[in-house]
């Protein structure tokens, strides 16, 4: 994807690269995007064992690791967002929070409209807080990320935007 948008790679090519048949690939996934679907569901997978294996369950250790985890996959989620394909992240981001809130911090979603509307609100959140920090090439680090993100989260608000909006609406 680096030197060829993902739209003008072929099925026939990816199957070259990857010394697979077109069968295999086809066997495997219904169209090209889903490879990248599987990528991105195996470094969720890997960030929910991350992550159930934590000892605190502080907002900032969550983001800190967050941060960190895919900081290493910066690359891979900038050439999604060059080929226009990021919204592939945040329907990813979409699944694996419900299942961290579920399986590691046993939030039990009861599927009222507003416990839907607060994960809608974290989910997109986090995915353009990540696709920006991304496109500036993970900058600041992760540690400073996760303190900005624990700061809202925790409802530390640095420029109080909370109560700006509030009053405005007033």
């Amino acid at each position: 994807m680096g030197k060829k948008g993902f739209q003008n790679i072929s099925v026939t090519e990816l199957c070259a690269r990857a010394g697979v048949s077109r069968m295999a690939f086809y066997r495997n996934f219904g169209r090209k995007e889903d490879i990248l679907i599987h990528h991105l569901d195996s470094g969720f997978e890997r960030y929910l064992e991350e992550v159930a294996s934590m000892a605190s369950g502080l907002p900032y250790d969550f983001a800190l690791r967050f941060f960190r985890y895919f900081r290493k996959d910066r690359r891979f989620l900038g050439l999604l967002a060059c080929s226009g394909l990021q919204t592939i992240v945040l329907d990813c981001f979409d699944r694996y929070l419900e299942r961290i809130l579920e399986e590691v911090l046993h939030v039990g979603i009861d599927g009222s409209p507003a416990m839907r509307f607060e994960i809608e609100f974290v989910v997109g959140g986090l995915y353009k807080v990540l696709m920006a920090w991304i496109s500036h090439n993970a900058n600041p680090g992760p540690e400073a990320m996760a303190g900005i993100v624990a700061s809202i989260l925790d409802g530390r608000r640095q420029f109080g935007l909370t109560g700006v909006l509030a009053t405005a609406t007033s």
